[in-house]
């Protein structure tokens, strides 16, 4: 593991221990806001991540998008969709807080984490600094007080992470 990595999850680890924030249910019904996070790979990512905001949108739900970009890709003008780009991460893969203060003012009622591993530290501190009534993610024990549902599993990409989400919130309601 490099030290900039290794300074980022010590930076992370830090930050959650210091979060108190207490998880709490709510029925989908009830939820207004979503939040997504997920890394940003691919052209047929944002093509993706729009279907997904008109289908919540179909729903009555608001959901905001905050992509980590990964590689050069042709992003479209969407007032939902916000950019998270490395020269935005400090040294240490953290993000800087102006690159991150929109998405972390707004109080969602259902966070979800779309990212699939945890090579992802800039996603995984906007989870945590992002205020949320649910947060849900992969399943990564030193996080585990960071979310209220974490899905265990080997995911390919964002999609099926999602995929399997839903599965466990159909169970669970």
């Amino acid at each position: 593991m490099g030290l900039r990595k290794k300074a980022g999850e010590i930076t992370l680890l830090s930050m959650l221990r210091r979060h108190s924030e207490p998880q709490r249910t709510i029925a989908y019904e009830e939820i207004k806001r979503i939040g997504l996070l997920m890394p940003l790979r691919e052209n047929d990512d944002i093509q993706w991540v729009d279907d997904v905001l008109n289908q919540l949108s179909k729903d009555g739900k608001e959901c905001v998008v905050l992509g980590l970009l990964e590689s050069p890709i042709e992003i479209p003008t969407n007032p939902n969709i916000i950019i998270l780009e490395p020269e935005a991460l400090a040294w240490n893969l953290i993000p800087k807080e102006h690159a991150i203060k929109s998405f972390i003012s707004i109080n969602f009622d259902l966070l979800l984490n779309l990212c699939t591993d945890g090579n992802h530290l800039a996603l995984d501190y906007v989870a945590i600094k992002t205020p949320a009534t649910f947060r849900i993610g992969r399943y990564e024990p030193r996080l585990n007080k960071a979310y209220g549902l974490m899905v265990k599993g080997e995911f390919v990409d964002s999609r099926e992470l999602l995929k399997a989400i839903k599965h466990y919130l159909v169970k669970i309601h």
